[in-house]
């Protein structure tokens, strides 16, 4: 029996070493799903161990932390998904027609009174390149830039 335990203790290490060489330059979101399955692995590993070895009440909470970790991903899916639809659901619905002046749209895109069509939609590309909110900006001043964008080309 020790000759088993002695194998699964250099074993895991030198398999966790081969899987960390081979994920070395995986994207960052595979190695953490990597990590979280070795966690899960190790802790239901430990409590295997320990109601083999008579600590049932200890085995029984390490299982179920394995449990619970291994059904994290999950559990916090839903309760993002719940504080969307809460949060949905408290914004008053908006307004679809645009109360934004003409000198304020142009002011926002930054384009004189004069500027032609294809010089305002020039400006909104370049501006929502800049603050697009997938580049680090906000979504409420991509919102501004399309509805002056809007509020330009339909005058």
């Amino acid at each position: 029996m020790w000759l088993l335990y002695a194998l699964i203790a250099l074993g895991l290490p030198l398999a966790l070493h081969i899987m960390l060489l081979r994920y070395a330059s995986a994207p960052p979101a595979k190695i953490r799903l990597l990590l979280r399955i070795l966690a899960v692995i190790a802790i239901l590993a430990f409590a295997v161990l320990m109601l083999r070895f008579g600590q049932p009440l200890l085995g029984g909470l390490t299982a179920l932390l394995g449990v619970m970790l291994a059904s994290a991903n999950r559990l916090f899916a839903l309760a993002t998904l719940a504080q969307l639809f809460r949060r949905h659901r408290a914004q008053a619905p908006q307004s679809r027609t645009s109360t934004m002046g003409e000198s304020e749209a142009r002011e926002i895109l930054g384009v004189s009174p004069t500027a032609t069509r294809a010089e305002i939609k020039s400006a909104y590309q370049q501006k929502m390149k800049q603050y697009h909110p997938d580049q680090g900006g906000s979504e409420y001043f991509a919102k501004k830039l399309n509805e002056a964008k809007t509020t330009l080309l339909n005058k």
